[in-house]
C-alpha cells in the first residue's frame, strides 16, 4: 500500500498526539490505520481490549462505548503509550479515546501537544458499514444509535469544560 501524501502532511501540520473519536462505524480505524501507513505509531484500544478479553464479551457489554469493567486497562493502555511516547520521537495515534470523563485527565496532561478529531459519517454509511462489520443483526448498531447524540452533546460539554480547546470535526463532505 503507498504511502498517502495527505497522511504524510497530516502529520507534520496537527500537534504530536492525535486522539480519534466519533460516531460508530464513522471510519475512526481506518483514519487510524491510514496515519499508521504514513509512520505514526497507533494505539488501537478496542482491538487491544479484544485481545486480551473475549470478544464477544467486550462487543456485547452495557456500555458499548466504554464499559468501566475495562476502563482501568483503558486508562493503563493510554497512560502507557503517552509514557512511551514522550521517550522517543514521531506521533501517537489514539484510536478511540477519550470516550468518557475517566480519560479526560489523560488528554489534558498532554493537551498542548494534542489534538482531538471527532469524525462523523452519515447515517445510512455508517450503517451499511455495521452490516458488514456485525452481519445482518444490527441490533448492537441501533442500541448504541440510541446513545450517539447525548453521547456527542456529553462528549463536546465535556471538552468545554475540561477547556480543551483542540478539537477538530472531520466527515465526508458531499
Amino acid at each position: 500500500m503507498p504511502v498517502p501524501t495527505e497522511g504524510n502532511i497530516w502529520l507534520q501540520v496537527y500537534p504530536k498526539i492525535l486522539w480519534i473519536v466519533g460516531q460508530q462505524c464513522a471510519g475512526k480505524t481506518m483514519l487510524t490505520t491510514v496515519l499508521g501507513s504514513c509512520g505514526a505509531k497507533v494505539l488501537h484500544i478496542g482491538e487491544q481490549l479484544r485481545k486480551t478479553r473475549n470478544a464477544a464479551e467486550f462487543l456485547h457489554s452495557e456500555n458499548p462505548y466504554a464499559p468501566y469493567l475495562v476502563e482501568d486497562e483503558v486508562q493503563k493502555m493510554i497512560s502507557e503509550a503517552i509514557y512511551q511516547f514522550k521517550r522517543e520521537s514521531g506521533t501517537l495515534v489514539i484510536d478511540s479515546a477519550p470516550r468518557n470523563k475517566l480519560q479526560l485527565p489523560l488528554l489534558a496532561e498532554v493537551q498542548e501537544m494534542s489534538t482531538v478529531i471527532f469524525v462523523m459519517e452519515e447515517y445510512e454509511v455508517r450503517r451499511a458499514r455495521a452490516r458488514h462489520k456485525y452481519g445482518n443483526d444490527l441490533t448492537l448498531f441501533e442500541k448504541r444509535e440510541a446513545f450517539e447524540v447525548e453521547w456527542i452533546k456529553e462528549f463536546v460539554g465535556m471538552m468545554v469544560e475540561h477547556n480543551i480547546d483542540h478539537l477538530v470535526l472531520g466527515g465526508r463532505t458531499e
